[in-house]
């Protein structure tokens, strides 16, 4: 993945396709607090951390999504400045 928004658009597929949130349209919600707005609640928090963990192999302690990932953006781009740095 060569762009923070390619990785947007990729963490927002997967959402999609592993059912993560009922929002259908999460791109509309990409710099949106996901916890405040409802888009995705504890559970869901879980299941994504564990989905980025088997896709990118990128581990994410929980408690960075409460204190600093807490929109699909941020998400994206901590995502990518990981893989970039082991490049």
């Amino acid at each position: 993945m060569s762009s923070k928004q390619g990785m947007l658009k990729e963490l927002i597929s997967l959402c999609h396709e592993n059912d993560v949130s009922s929002v259908s349209e999460l791109e509309q919600y990409a710099d949106a607090d996901i916890f405040e707005a409802g888009i995705i609640d504890s559970s869901g928090m879980v299941y994504i951390q564990a989905i980025i963990d088997q896709h990118y192999s990128v581990e994410i302690p929980a408690e960075m999504f409460v204190t600093e990932l807490r929109s699909l953006d941020a998400i994206a781009n901590y995502l990518q400045e990981t893989i970039n740095e082991r490049q």
